[in-house]
């Protein structure tokens, strides 16, 4: 587990973001859900204390590790879908708790002692009462940041009219086509769907959202999602799918 504490003395725009973090740490942790964050410990005022879960480290350390050792070309199709299969799941279990993480990056994603790729660091994250479009602050990293946001800031703005959970999804697409990239330069992932038989990234976040949300709601059957991902590398995107499928339908979903 990794321990996290927010020192606010003296320091009130801190403390607001403290408080706000603090905040949405407490729904996650009451959520409870197996594919989310697993956050043992919260603690209050004077300082804001988190004992969470933290595994092997974060997705940005494993990246470099496997550019450093020139071992990028090992990553096989399977293992992109499944990874973004896993963020895009958790993206929509966090906005059913209308939480917004507001800064996806490889640095704020870490893998768990079972082997999940798991949303951390809910630091400028939004717990907003309405979905869809709307005047909010701008935050996260730049170079994640879908096109309006982008020329939003390059005009000076801190603020603009967008809609986050598209933005939560541009930036984890966006992981996914540079890991693509470091892999191959010359490939993409409109190539890798066509190789998965799948149409488009609509089609894709159709399927997971199809077929992930409900199965991750029971503890068990989340870890069979696990044994799917270590012990059927052999079975086609497609195929895990329709075992996906057969476990949903196990589980009485």
């Amino acid at each position: 587990y990794a321990f996290k504490e927010l020192k606010v003395k003296d320091n009130g725009k801190k403390e607001g973001m403290a408080k706000q973090e603090f905040k949405l740490l407490k729904v996650i942790q009451q959520a409870n859900h197996p594919i989310l964050l697993q956050i043992k410990d919260l603690k209050c005022p004077p300082n804001f204390f988190a004992r969470m879960e933290y595994g092997f480290g974060t997705l940005s350390n494993f990246l470099n590790f496997c550019k450093r050792k020139r071992i990028m070309k090992y990553w096989e199709d399977d293992d992109i879908l499944m990874l973004y299969f896993q963020l895009w799941s958790q993206l929509q279990v966090l906005k059913e708790l209308k939480i917004f993480h507001s800064d996806i990056k490889p640095p704020n994603v870490i893998i768990s002692s079972e082997g999940f790729f798991v949303i951390s660091d809910f630091g400028v994250s939004l717990l907003l009462k309405k979905f869809g479009k709307q005047e909010l602050s701008i935050q996260g990293t730049y170079d994640y940041y879908m096109p309006e946001l982008k020329k939003a800031r390059d005009e000076k703005k801190w603020s603009c009219e967008y809609d986050p959970m598209e933005q939560d999804l541009f930036a984890c697409t966006k992981i996914i086509r540079d890991i693509i990239h470091l892999r191959d330069k010359s490939d993409t992932l409109e190539k890798l769907f066509e190789r998965a038989n799948i149409k488009d990234e609509k089609d894709f976040q159709e399927l997971t959202t199809r077929n992930s949300l409900p199965i991750y709601n029971n503890k068990k059957a989340a870890y069979h999602i696990y044994l799917l991902d270590q012990y059927y590398k052999g079975y086609s995107w497609k195929q895990k799918h329709e075992i996906i499928y057969d476990l949903i339908e196990y589980w009485h979903f």
